[in-house]
């Protein structure tokens, strides 16, 4: 309590009294960030855990994770990953510089907090990366890091144009792969990655791409899914995603017929279970399914049954 308060009189007269230090002690210290409590502690043989370096990489608190890792705490296993994602660079370098252990999803966490930095001290440093790395990159739009990935010979995937499709904001991701990278724009697959989320930038310069919009998507198999649908409808903005659909249109794109593909994940949600060769009504579904959980969609729905795909 004293620790957690700050009272140093209280502090020091549990000591001299003679009560055995709790390991929670300095982790407290830590988080009031008292580092004349801290020395205080060490010096007079409080035992220190790892959960205080969770704390002090948390807070950023470079000081404090110095005086902890030169008294020789323990350090978490996933301290780099957790200092890497807090895009705590400080704090990584030190980390390392007292040997704690990172792999290949650290790297994968810079790429995906376009954190330069971080991303070329660990490449340098020679921690590994893989495909998840450039993936991360693309899948976030962090032009920065996959470039820096991709230039120095990250690994990437087959599927990584889809991936960079399924950015919402931009598509300098998706560009840089294509015309700077040379990669295959892919085909139907990429398109309705495009289109589920909801960025008619990309769906546009897919199709601008030469992407082949117009294949069956394999039955078997469902498309890549990097945006994931939910029924927090609130998190899918579906003007974006009508104006996807109308980009498509114009270009004779048939959204009944690759509704099940575009729909697939949702409408198993909504119905449990689906069959290849029962044939639903999968829009009309997404849309009760969208009606059901938000009652101010009426646009979606507006749209569709214009169309004629719902009555």
């Amino acid at each position: 309590m004293a620790a957690q308060n700050s009272h140093l009189d209280c502090f020091t007269y549990a000591l001299e009294k003679g009560l055995p230090w709790s390991a929670v002690v300095p982790t407290y210290l830590v988080q009031n960030k008292r580092l004349d409590f801290l020395l205080y502690a060490i010096k007079h043989g409080c035992p220190l855990s790892a959960s205080a370096v969770d704390v002090a990489v948390r807070f950023g608190s470079v000081d404090v994770l110095h005086i902890l890792l030169y008294a020789g705490c323990p350090i978490p296993a996933e301290a780099c990953l957790a200092a890497t994602k807090r895009k705590q660079f400080e704090c990584l370098q030190l980390l390392h510089q007292h040997g704690a252990f990172w792999d290949a999803q650290v790297t994968a966490a810079a790429a995906a907090g376009n954190h330069l930095p971080s991303l070329q001290y660990l490449h340098e440093q020679g921690c590994l990366w893989d495909e998840e790395t450039t993936n991360e990159a693309a899948r976030n739009g962090c032009i920065s890091t996959i470039t820096y990935a991709m230039e120095n010979g990250c690994p990437y995937s087959e599927d990584i144009v889809a991936v960079a499709a399924s950015h919402t904001s931009h598509i300098s991701c998706l560009q840089y792969l294509i015309e700077e990278q040379g990669l295959f724009v892919g085909g139907e697959e990429t398109f309705l990655t495009a289109i589920r989320s909801c960025n008619p930038a990309a769906v546009q310069y897919l199709i601008d791409q030469g992407c082949d919009i117009h294949n069956d998507v394999n039955e078997t198999i469902p498309p890549p899914l990097y945006t994931h649908w939910s029924f927090d409808m609130d998190q899918i903005i579906v003007e974006p995603f009508i104006e996807c659909i109308k980009i498509a249109k114009k270009y004779d794109w048939d959204l009944r017929k690759q509704a099940p593909s575009l729909f697939r994940d949702l409408v198993r949600e909504l119905v449990g279970y689906f069959e290849r060769d029962l044939m639903r009504d999968f829009v009309h579904l997404f849309v009760r399914g969208l009606l059901r959980y938000s009652s101010d969609r009426p646009l979606l729905y507006a749209y569709f049954q214009e169309e004629g795909y719902v009555s």
